[in-house]
């Protein structure tokens, strides 16, 4: 049985709320694009009441027929829907985040690529 939806009161998110929620997003964000657009929903429609759920399941569909990943073409979207081309260029920020904790990651990899005990937890 589905949960009701929330309740119509929504609030517009403003362009520095936006760019706040995406960096704490690519940041803490995990799993795959299904995850992520499940995270969107429920911080976004349940919690936040910045998207009423008619204009989330258009940002859905629309991200579905956008080629490109699903969870970054849906945050495009409803950041344009929220503060038009400033809102989609806000959804940006997630990048950064993600990007610089697999380089660090890729860097330690590298750098104790000798080390033994890295090469018998890799095997495993």
């Amino acid at each position: 049985m589905r949960s009701p939806a929330p309740a119509a009161t929504k609030t517009r998110a403003s362009l520095a709320e936006l760019v706040r929620y995406f960096l704490y997003l690519g940041t803490l964000g995990f799993g795959g694009p299904v995850a992520l657009v499940g995270f969107m929903h429920r911080d976004l429609v349940e919690r936040r009441r910045w998207v009423d759920e008619d204009e989330y399941r258009l940002g859905v569909a629309v991200a579905q027929i956008i080629p490109g990943p699903l969870a970054a073409q849906l945050a495009i979207a409803l950041g344009y829907f929220q503060r038009g081309v400033h809102g989609a260029r806000s959804t940006m920020c997630r990048r950064p985040p993600w990007r610089s904790s697999v380089s660090v990651c890729s860097g330690v990899s590298r750098s104790r690529n000798r080390s033994s005990w890295l090469r018998r937890v890799a095997s495993v």
